[in-house]
């Protein structure tokens, strides 16, 4: 592949299937993945879970640079807070982006009060989530992320590559049952 992704290069439903190795070796898949998406503007995220960290760990032997992006929900455990701190020491050639609501923690409870995330979980996790990843996800071409196909097996297809007219999503946990 090695070039930009266009709209004319997908389906009528906007996803375009992308032939992968016959592997189950995710090194191999993420060399793979490495190579052919070189020159495109590649961005994993992560909430830092054990899936998460692993997929940065693996990246990190076989990349020089990656960009990880996280979305900072302003409501991170201290442990949370640590962990990130440590995986920038540990990792230096990734790079450690934080993606953050425009609604500040202050404004979201002036306006709805202390517990939105119990009193309506979808808005919060809209305001929370929702919203910064739509605000900075279209700057890259390619997205990949640590789902598991067990973690969400009606959301993550059999192929681990899978296109939108905004990026590539490589999920490259799926074919593997963790």
């Amino acid at each position: 592949m090695n070039m930009p992704l266009k709209p004319s290069q997908f389906s009528n439903n906007g996803v375009m299937e992308i032939t992968t190795p016959d592997t189950k070796d995710p090194q191999e898949l993420l060399a793979w993945s490495v190579e052919e998406f070189s020159g495109l503007k590649v961005v994993m995220t992560t909430a830092f879970g054990m899936e998460g960290c692993a997929l940065i760990d693996m990246y990190s032997r076989v990349t020089s640079e990656l960009t990880v992006a996280y979305i900072d929900t302003g409501f991170f455990f201290p442990e949370t807070r640590k962990l990130i701190d440590r995986m920038s020491d540990k990792y230096s050639n990734v790079n450690f982006v934080k993606w953050e609501s425009p609604v500040s923690i202050e404004q979201q409870r002036e306006k709805y009060g202390n517990n939105l995330w119990k009193d309506d979980s979808e808005l919060c996790c809209k305001i929370r989530k929702v919203i910064p990843m739509k605000q900075n996800i279209y700057k890259y071409d390619v997205w990949t992320t640590a789902i598991r196909k067990r973690a969400k097996p009606n959301s993550v297809q059999r192929r681990v590559l899978s296109a939108g007219i905004l990026n590539t999503r490589s999920s490259n946990f799926a074919p593997w049952q963790i």
